[in-house]
This record gives structure tokens, sequence and C-alpha cells, in this order.
């Protein structure tokens, strides 16, 4: 008689995979300083291994990931640590066993040294977060554990405390970004009294005479180097 196969239910498959999410307070928010040091506690001369990440390769051709990874090698030799490599990653901070990350972490563990990022978001994102909904989202206890089992217990820092809020993170993310790319943003700078009226009398009888000849707005435009909705404006309200 051939005898039934025995299938474990979906649960314990469940539990077989992922044995932090049934852990005590698996589902509570996470304190990062629990599993992410502070690079300020590391000694001087200290082997690190620098963790680079961005969500999307749209990111990376606008060259988050190289601003990124700049960044983080000027403070680090500032600070006196060893760098023995680093690692660029494009992927998803909840995605589960990143190849970047895995990475980090078996050379790391190779040199007993340490995996360094910008900020906690670089090594890890809540399942829930979505970057324009639901940015503020913290990570779960059970996810902080799977991040440890990924990257095999190697001791994880960053530069950011990784206690800082996300408001915090973000701004520090920005200021680096405008640095790097050489915009200190603010308001742009104001024109001086009569700047509209100067332009008006300079351009305005070109525009006309343009339009006269049955050129289009757009190709006017493009000729006199004003915008489009300055030419559309005045043809309407001088022609």
């Amino acid at each position: 008689m051939r005898r039934k196969r025995k299938y474990a239910s979906a649960r314990e498959r469940i539990r077989k995979r992922y044995p932090e999410l049934f852990e005590p307070g698996a589902n509570e928010i996470g304190i990062a300083s629990d599993f992410i040091s502070d690079i300020r506690s590391l000694k001087s001369g200290k082997p690190v291994v620098i963790y680079c990440r961005v969500s999307s390769s749209d990111q990376d051709y606008k060259q988050n990931l190289s601003d990124q990874m700049v960044s983080m090698q000027d403070r680090i030799k500032q600070k006196g640590y060893e760098i023995i490599r680093t690692i660029k990653d494009v992927c998803s901070g909840w995605q589960e066993e990143r190849d970047g990350l895995l990475l980090a972490a078996k050379i790391a563990q190779k040199n007993k040294a340490v995996v360094v990022a910008e900020s906690p978001t670089r090594l890890i994102r809540s399942r829930d977060f979505n970057s324009k909904t639901n940015w503020k989202v913290q990570p779960t206890v059970a996810e902080y554990r799977r991040l440890q089992r990924d990257t095999r217990g190697v001791k994880l820092a960053t530069l950011v405390n990784p206690d800082a809020t996300p408001e915090e993170i973000r701004s520090h993310e920005t200021r680096r970004g405008k640095n790097a790319k050489g915009n200190p943003g603010g308001r742009p700078r104001k024109r001086c009294p009569g700047y509209k009226l100067r332009i008006r009398q300079e351009y305005l009888p070109k525009v006309l005479d343009l339009y006269e000849r049955r050129k289009n707005k757009a190709l006017i435009a493009r000729m006199t180097g004003l915008n489009y909705n300055t030419v559309y404006s005045w043809i309407r309200k001088y022609s």
C-alpha cells in the first residue's frame, strides 16, 4: 500500500524559514541601536567595509550612489578607520539576501571588520515602507533580526546615529546630495527692481515681429530664450 506523503503546514514552513517572526516581541517596532552601532563607538584604526545602497537604477543614474560612496569614504578616512572594500548595491532596503550586503558581510567576517553604512535606512527598510505615503515607518524587531541573520552576525555600524528619526536621516541625505552637486539650496536670488520691465522692453518688439512673420510660439520662445508662457501671454495681450 502506497503511503501518503506528509506535507508541512504553511505556518510550519514559514516558521522554519523565518524563525525570527515567531520569537517574543517580533512584531514590535525595533530600536536600531540594539542591532546597529554608532561608528563613533569603534576604535581608531578598525578595519571597515563600506556598504552603499540606493533603491533604483534611476537614483544610480543621478549619481546618488557615487555621491554617497565618496562622502562616506572621505568621512571614514577622516575618522582614522581602515577601508578594506567599498560595496555598492542597487535594490530595495526590505529585500532579503541582497547580493551587495551579503558580499560586504562575507568580506567583513573574513577580515574581522565592521560593515559601515551611511544610515540605518541604507541597511534596512520596513516592508511597509513607501517613499511617498509611508516613509516614517520603522522596521520591526523581526526585520532587524533578519538583517542580523543575513549578515552572519557581523557587526554593523552607521555614520548617522542609528536612533536618528526618519526626518533627521532624510535631512542628512538631502544635505549630502546638495553638497555633492554644488547646490546649496535655499530660495533663488531676487532680481533687481525693474527686471521684468527691461526684459519686456527689449524682447517684446522681437516677439511681435516674429509672430507677424508667422513663426509659431514655441519657435519664438526657442529663438529668444524666453519662457513659452511669457511669449504666449505677450502675443495674446499685445498682438
